[in-house]
Order: C-alpha cells, then sequence, then structure tokens
C-alpha cells in the first residue's frame, strides 16, 4: 500500500514539475529558470564539446554548433513527453492499474 501511495505521489511530482517546465519554457514571457530544461541543454552542450573540440578550424565548429540549438529544443520536447509518459505510468500502476487478473470470471 505504501509504495502504492509513493508511485502515486512521484508520478504526480513528476507531471507536474514537467508541465511546469515546458510552461516555463515556451508560454512564459520573461527568462524563468527551469531545472529540466537547464539539464537537457547543459548535457547537450557536453555532447558538442566532444563534437566540435576547440582544435577544430572555425568555420567547422561554427558548423557544427549551428545545429546545437534546434536539436536542444528537440530534444527537450522528447524529455518533457517522456517524463510525463513516465509519471502518468506511474500514476497508473499506484492506483492498481496493472493488477494481474484472472482469465476466469469470478475469481
Amino acid at each position: 500500500m505504501l509504495l502504492r501511495v509513493l508511485a502515486v505521489g512521484a508520478g504526480l511530482a513528476m507531471v507536474v514539475a514537467t508541465l511546469g517546465s515546458a510552461i516555463k519554457t515556451v508560454i512564459l514571457p520573461r527568462s524563468s529558470a527551469s531545472s529540466i530544461t537547464r539539464w537537457v541543454f547543459l548535457t547537450m552542450r557536453r555532447i558538442y564539446l566532444v563534437i566540435a573540440p576547440r582544435r577544430l578550424s572555425y568555420e567547422r565548429k561554427d558548423r557544427l554548433l549551428a545545429t546545437y540549438a534546434p536539436i536542444s529544443l528537440i530534444v527537450t520536447l522528447a524529455v518533457w513527453l517522456a517524463l510525463v509518459f513516465l509519471g502518468y505510468m506511474l500514476i497508473y500502476l499506484g492506483i492498481g492499474g496493472a493488477q494481474e487478473r484472472s482469465p476466469h470470471r469470478g475469481e
């Protein structure tokens, strides 16, 4: 019972935090800190530092880094979607939606 309550609570927190991040990032007219968006962009930045090291020529590095923002936005959308799915999955499991059912009626 306790695990179910924890699953529902964690799922609700995950969905609320993710939707809050999406609203802060996309809808608010002023800049507002969102930890999920910040984490995605910093992770993508680390990946791009490996892909485009300092030793590359300016032109080549510029060509590679030109895709940083668009790809990071797409990855952010995918992370939001995955977190919302995971949150709703936890809520579903917590309310008993995945109970094993007997194939026979009345049992």
